[in-house]
């Protein structure tokens, strides 16, 4: 006898089938799926076990040092406090400046740029007490210098003449809504404090890097100084513009303020400090919004062999041995004798009652301060009151 399958007992067989091979598939894809979690929960174990140790290892072998007794305590107490002193001292010795790209002495890339053909500024013979100032577009503004001292040039002795500045002009304008300021200190070439309704604020120029002239653990730097004095002359007390870039952070890891700082209406100072060669073009991980303007700037100056460029200076490389325009002892030329002002060892190399100044860290001491006396370093800059000082961008001593 010939058995025949109705169709409604098909449908079941083969809608069973479908159910079966269904889940036999959710069987192996769940049983994968546990492994691999099971094998993301012991590497992740053991990786926190291993990230514990390292972290904590100072802490064990303090206890166990500990618990051994005796001696072993002394060595745990020892042991603990070089933990804690190494600590803090990495947390108040930290870097002033975000770390320099190795673009800035190699090859840049050629960019056109729109330039304006104007008159060179007339180079005039260098004397003790003068400095040569560098100008801005549209005003000239004296470098503030401390008197008595004299300035040199960064040219050789003989024969030596003003830096030229460059007439390359950014081709830009100001935009409407950016933020008055006024500039009430100069820390280096590309930090400075401004005056914001009334509150300090320390800025730090986007898309420039200054060499090096403060910071107290790394010498000074190839035309720092230089760099440090021409961002002076050109915004301390000055009224300036603040502009900010959509494509950076709005502080640096230092809590700065990164900004574009505008002189008048078609003078950015940024641009303008790259043009005369008084520092190098930077860019810090994501371009910012006038690169390319800085860099045809920088190309320009290096070409021109302005500032720093120059075969004279530091021929581009800031670590090149520095043409620092200080004197490394006050000429005797230039103060009147009188009856206080003698020789003193106290006072070297300044003057009897004048006012010593360190370019590495920025602060100034009087004579009657604990610091006076061990401020005696080469490169220190004498000033004969404390306005004179505070106008260089100097800070008081707190000893």
């Amino acid at each position: 006898m010939t058995m025949h399958l109705r169709p409604d007992n098909q449908s079941n067989i083969t809608g069973c089938c479908f159910i079966g091979i269904f889940l036999v598939i959710f069987y192996a894809i769940w049983n994968v799926i546990k492994v691999v979690a099971r094998g993301i929960w012991y590497i992740a174990k053991y990786f926190a076990i291993i990230i514990y140790y390292m972290v904590a290892w100072p802490i064990l072998l303090v206890g166990y040092l500990w618990r051994r007794g005796g001696l072993y305590r002394v060595a745990s107490l020892l042991f603990f406090i070089v933990i804690v002193m190494s600590t803090v001292i990495s947390v108040i010795i930290s870097p002033d400046a975000p770390p320099r790209t190795t673009t800035r002495a190699t090859d840049v890339p050629q960019v056109s740029a729109t330039a304006e053909a104007t008159s060179q500024p007339t180079a005039t013979p260098p004397n003790a007490t003068a400095t040569p100032v560098p100008t801005a577009t549209r005003e000239a503004t004296a470098v503030p210098t401390a008197q008595p001292t004299a300035v040199p040039t960064t040219r050789p002795a003989s024969g030596s003449l003003p830096l030229p500045t460059s007439s390359l002009t950014s081709g830009i304008t100001r935009p409407a809504d950016t933020i008055p300021a006024r500039v009430v200190r100069v820390i280096d070439g590309d930090t400075v404090v401004v005056n914001i309704n009334d509150e300090e604020t320390r800025l730090r120029l986007i898309g420039i890097d200054t060499p090096e002239s403060v910071d107290p653990r790394k010498p000074v730097e190839c035309f720092g100084i230089e760099a440090s004095a021409y961002t002076k002359a050109l915004l301390l007390s000055k009224n300036v513009y603040l502009e900010p870039d959509p494509t950076q952070d709005e502080t640096d890891r230092y809590d700065r303020l990164l900004v574009y700082l505008w002189i008048d209406d078609t003078t950015l100072f940024n641009h303008k400090i790259i043009a005369d060669g008084y520092a190098f073009e930077y860019t810090y991980q994501i371009p910012y919004q006038y690169q390319t303007l800085f860099k045809a700037a920088q190309q320009d100056a290096r070409t021109n062999q302005y500032g720093l460029w120059s075969p004279t200076t530091c021929n581009g490389d800031p670590d090149a041995p520095s043409t620092a325009s200080v004197p490394q002892q006050l000429p005797t030329a230039t103060v009147a004798p009188t009856a206080t002002m003698t020789a003193d060892a106290q006072a070297f190399p300044c003057q009897v009652g004048q006012i010593k100044a360190n370019p590495n860290s920025g602060i100034y001491h009087l004579p009657t301060g604990q610091g006076y006396a061990q401020t005696r370093n080469d490169r220190v800059i004498c000033f004969g009151d404390e306005d004179a000082a505070k106008q260089a961008g100097f800070r008081k001593s707190s000893r």
